[in-house]
C-alpha cells in the first residue's frame, strides 16, 4: 500500500480521460493522495475532487511561489478565508522559486512567511516548494524554530548536505520520479537519509519516472519510485511502502486507508 503525498490530479492535463485515470489509480496499490493547491483558482477543482473521492483524496491549500504576482495579498486573504471554512490537511504548496523569474522575489518571501503563519495558526504541516532557493528557504524556516513547524520539502533535488539540514529542521523529503533518472543525484540523497524521513510523491502530471519519463505522470507510478528507493536502500519494496505510508499518515494526520 502506498500514499502519493503530492499530486495535481485536478490539472487540466487530465481533463480528456480523468475518469479512466482515476479508475486505474483506485485499482492500483496507491490508497491515498494529498492534493496541493497552487493558487485561488485551484481551490474549487480540488474541493470538487476531494468531495467526490473523500476516502482517497485529501486537500491542501496554498499559493505556489511562481504564482505570486502583484495580487498575492488578495490571494492569501482568500486562502485564509477558506482555511476558516473548510478542513485542509496542509498549507501548500508554498515556498520560493528563483529558477524561472525573480521579478517578484520579495513578494515570494512575503507570501512564504504569511503561509508559514497560516501553518502555525491552523496547526497544519507545510508543503514547501524550493527551486534554486534552498538556502533562503531553510533560513526563513529556521526563524520559526520555537513553533516546531513541520512539513515536507516537496520534489527535493538538493545535495546530501542540504537534505540533512532539512531533516534536522524537522522536514521530510518528498522523493519523486527524478530518483529513477540516469545521472540523477537523488540516489546519493536517498542512500544517506533514513527512510523515516522520506515521502513518496509523483507531482503529477509532471516528472514521470523511468521508463515513462517525458509522458504524463500519475499516481499509478508511485511503486516505480518506491522500487528504486528499495534498490538503493537494499531493502524490500514492502519496507519502503510501510515506512513511507506511516510517514505520510503521521505528517498530514490522514485517516487510515480502507
Amino acid at each position: 500500500m502506498f500514499i502519493d503525498s503530492h499530486t495535481h490530479l485536478y490539472s487540466k492535463d487530465f481533463e480528456a480521460d480523468f475518469q479512466e485515470v482515476m479508475e486505474q489509480i483506485l485499482r492500483s496499490d496507491v490508497r491515498l493522495m494529498v492534493i496541493p493547491g497552487v493558487d485561488v483558482h485551484s481551490i474549487e477543482p480540488i474541493q470538487k475532487l476531494c468531495e467526490t473521492y473523500p476516502q482517497y483524496c485529501f486537500p491542501a491549500i496554498g499559493l505556489h511561489p511562481t504564482e505570486v504576482k502583484s495580487d498575492f495579498g488578495e490571494q492569501l486573504q482568500t486562502i485564509r478565508q477558506h482555511l476558516n471554512r473548510s478542513h485542509y490537511y496542509a498549507i501548500g504548496e508554498t515556498g520560493l522559486d528563483y529558477y524561472w523569474d525573480t521579478t517578484f522575489k520579495a513578494e515570494q518571501i512575503k507570501a512564504f512567511r504569511a503561509q508559514i503563519d497560516f501553518a502555525i495558526e491552523f496547526q497544519r504541516p507545510l508543503i514547501v516548494h524550493s527551486r534554486d532557493a534552498f538556502e533562503d528557504t531553510l533560513s526563513i524556516l529556521s526563524e520559526y524554530k520555537e513553533h516546531a513547524i513541520s512539513g515536507v520539502i516537496h520534489c527535493f533535488s538538493g545535495t546530501v548536505e542540504q537534505a540533512q539540514k532539512a531533516v534536522q529542521s524537522g522536514f521530510y523529503l518528498g522523493i519523486g520520479g527524478g530518483v529513477t533518472f540516469k545521472n540523477s543525484k537523488l540516489p546519493d540523497v536517498v542512500a544517506n537519509i533514513d527512510l523515516q524521513h522520506l515521502l513518496l510523491e509523483t507531482d503529477a502530471p509532471f516528472i514521470a519516472p523511468h521508463p515513462y519519463r517525458g509522458t504524463r505522470n500519475d499516481s499509478r507510478y508511485i511503486p516505480l519510485i518506491a522500487q528504486r528507493i528499495a534498490d538503493i536502500k537494499h531493502v524490500s519494496i514492502d519496507i519502503v511502502a510501510e515506512q513511507t505510508t506511516q510517514n505520510a499518515l503521521q505528517l498530514f494526520n490522514l485517516p487510515q486507508p480502507i
